[in-house]
């Protein structure tokens, strides 16, 4: 197992000079809850940089915030299960639960998006949305981000085509026998939204990079960005910070 190295940021697909909208990422992501509607808006916060649009389906006790956040990043779009259709065949990549919850009606979205025949290729599927994936639907264009604790949730690993990225202060990240890991993380890795942004920006990145592509580079700019706040702020870091910082870190990280 090797270590991830800055050089392969520079193997991610940078936006051509003469590129129209929607040809640099398109993401659609459902997520968020009645009680959890801040991991929707970390996952959104953190992609919104590195793609053209961001299609949203959540709860609808989410749609006042979302419509708020519009307000100031317009390439966000509510989408109702009616739209579903419509959005997911123009979508590059699906992320499936940030703050969806345990219950009954989240188990039901999963299946119903995963099963969908308009499913994007490239799929993230973080946080609750885990419990409720089947190994069939598990294809190489697949991204699984378990934090320890739900490493139990997920059958035999390294047995499928998917990607698999184990958040922590020692992330890996494995597709079949191709393993690497990323020890850059810092103690104050354990704010609470940290994963949301995680899973935002490896679903972003995987819009126009292969999976396994994405899932590195994402684990290696969100703890080099944190490293770079802490030098800054010390231990008192807030994950609000994290994602307006991504894309500076990772124009360092490019020139240097």
């Amino acid at each position: 197992m090797t270590p991830i190295s800055p050089s392969i940021l520079r193997q991610l697909k940078r936006p051509g000079k003469s590129s129209h909208k929607g040809q640099n990422g398109v993401l659609y992501i459902a997520a968020g809850s009645k009680q959890y509607h801040g991991a929707l808006l970390y996952a959104i916060l953190a992609a919104e940089s590195f793609v053209d649009l961001i299609y949203v389906e959540t709860d609808p006790s989410n749609h006042a915030a979302i419509k708020s956040l519009k307000g100031l990043h317009p390439a966000i779009i509510l989408v109702t299960p009616k739209q579903r259709a419509q959005y997911l065949a123009k979508s590059d990549c699906l992320l499936l639960g940030p703050g969806l919850g345990k219950g009954t009606q989240t188990k039901t979205l999963v299946q119903s998006l995963l099963n969908h025949p308009k499913r994007p290729k490239h799929t993230v599927v973080d946080a609750d949305a885990l419990r409720f994936i089947q190994p069939n639907q598990i294809t190489a264009g697949t991204i699984l981000t378990p934090h320890p604790g739900e490493m139990q949730s997920i059958f035999e690993p390294h047995r499928h085509r998917g990607v698999l990225l184990q958040k922590g202060t020692r992330a890996v990240i494995c597709q079949e026998k191709n393993c690497r890991y990323n020890t850059s993380g810092i103690a104050r890795m354990t704010k609470g939204g940290l994963g949301d942004v995680l899973a935002g920006l490896t679903a972003a990145l995987a819009c126009t990079n292969p999976p396994y592509l994405a899932a590195c580079a994402a684990s290696l700019l969100v703890s080099r960005t944190c490293q770079q706040l802490q030098r800054r702020y010390g231990s008192f870091i807030t994950t609000r910070r994290i994602p307006e910082q991504l894309p500076l870190t990772l124009n360092r990280l490019l020139i240097s």
